[in-house]
């Protein structure tokens, strides 16, 4: 019987995705050196469910955001900036707020719910986009549901608070699953998409304390079985 480590799958170049009504559209490139096992996580705190609505959060993490992800929507003016260093289409100026190219599409919120990250919504349709560290309050915290993602609160500087976890189920299905057969690979073949690539559950697993008993805890994405990914009782 083959193990995790040894399993192998195509992966994509970019991949599009958005929110249920379409006002937000994004799209990610990946870095060539993007590691798509560890990249995919899992998070079972209280906030992650009822905020999905799910008995889990599934992510993928992006980094580092400020180059790899951007948004495809029309933006609007009256709309505030993005945080330092996120989801710009253009690198951030030290003035950030001066810098009338980094604003989001108009639907586009972030909602707080505890001091260490944020959560990307639309407003029109209530679609959970992304969670994402805040800068400079990403420190290690025992408070249950303050957030998911790998390496979070550990004394990280800003450059290493340049990420997001990506709402899975936002990946458009051409990459989840080969809708259309549209999506292609690194080598430019089309194929039934990229979902194990995407949710293979081979990085960080936040809040296993909050497993459900016979319910979320032999999942395979969630690391429940085959040593998959790192277990982290907490954040």
């Amino acid at each position: 019987m083959s193990s995790f480590a040894d399993l192998t799958f195509p992966t994509p170049k970019s991949i599009t995705g958005g929110c249920l009504c379409g006002g937000i559209r994004y799209q990610v490139d990946f870095p060539p050196d993007h590691d798509f096992k560890k990249s995919s996580g899992s998070c079972q705190c209280t906030q992650c469910r009822r905020q999905t609505g799910a008995l889990f959060f599934s992510s993928h993490k992006i980094a580092p955001a400020s180059k790899c992800f951007r948004y495809l929507s029309p933006t609007s003016s009256s709309n505030p900036p993005p945080p330092p260093g996120f989801g710009s289409p253009t690198p951030p100026t030290s003035n950030w707020k001066e810098n009338t190219n980094t604003t989001m599409p108009p639907t586009w919120k972030e909602y707080i719910a505890s001091p260490i990250g944020a959560r990307g919504i639309c407003t029109a349709c209530g679609s959970f986009l992304y969670w994402r560290p805040i800068p400079s309050r990403s420190t290690k915290s025992t408070e249950e549901g303050d957030g998911q993602g790998e390496g979070k609160g550990e004394g990280e500087g800003e450059e290493d608070d340049d990420y997001i976890c990506l709402a899975v189920g936002t990946i458009d299905p051409e990459y989840l699953f080969g809708e259309e057969g549209s999506a292609r690979d690194q080598t430019g073949k089309k194929n039934k998409g990229f979902g194990l690539a995407l949710v293979n559950g081979g990085g960080g697993h936040s809040w296993c304390v909050n497993e459900i008993w016979g319910v979320t805890d032999r999942i395979e994405i969630l690391g429940g079985v085959d040593g998959r990914g790192d277990r982290r009782d907490g954040d």
